[in-house]
């Protein structure tokens, strides 16, 4: 399975919007992909939702039915330690 990093726009004003922004993500990751995080970073006001999945195309998917607006989604590698 590849990982995907699930790039957003999520102002500070509204960073408590996140756990329903979670939630419809995980609602919506059904079959092959699946939610594994996100992680707000306020001084940005941007939020990465990590999932993972078989393609890019499947993420764009989950992410139009969870109503988010992705600025993008690109592969990404982890290191697990």
């Amino acid at each position: 399975m590849r990982t995907f990093l699930v790039e957003t726009y999520l102002s500070r004003a509204h960073a408590g919007d996140l756990d329903d922004t979670v939630a419809r993500l995980r609602a919506a990751a059904e079959g092959s992909v699946r939610y594994l995080r996100s992680t707000f970073v306020p001084e940005d006001e941007t939020c990465f939702h990590v999932l993972e999945g078989p393609s890019m195309q499947a993420i764009a998917v989950v992410s139009e039915r969870a109503e988010l607006s992705p600025i993008r989604i690109v592969e990404a590698q982890e290191e697990l330690r």
